[in-house]
């Protein structure tokens, strides 16, 4: 400890690290804002609701045959697990999208 460049003091006298520049969503991604980058998610999950309520419909209706029934309740099952877990991939990628400033 009796170093005078030990790695506390060295941490310590650091300047802030610079932040790097801010990524240009229009040249990378081909869209101005980072929550149009992310916006597919969004969509991706409305179509996996609107699957989750076709299968359910298929399921429910009294002429399905049981295996037609049983396909449709897992059909149903998938698209339901897909659509939750995009909405809480989208909302969390726009948290930190508004957390960082970009938003």
């Amino acid at each position: 400890m009796t170093n005078k460049n030990n790695a506390a003091r060295v941490a310590v006298q650091a300047k802030p690290c610079q932040k790097t520049a801010p990524m240009d969503c229009s040249s990378t991604f081909g869209m101005k804002f980072p929550e149009d980058v992310i916006a597919p998610i969004r969509v991706g999950q409305e179509r996996f609701t609107w699957l989750e309520h076709l299968f359910s419909c298929i399921a429910d209706d009294p002429g399905v045959g049981l295996r037609a029934k049983r396909l449709a309740e897992m059909g149903s099952f998938v698209a339901s697990e897909a659509a939750d877990f995009a909405d809480v991939s989208h909302t969390d990628m726009l948290e930190v999208i508004k957390n960082g400033g970009a938003a």
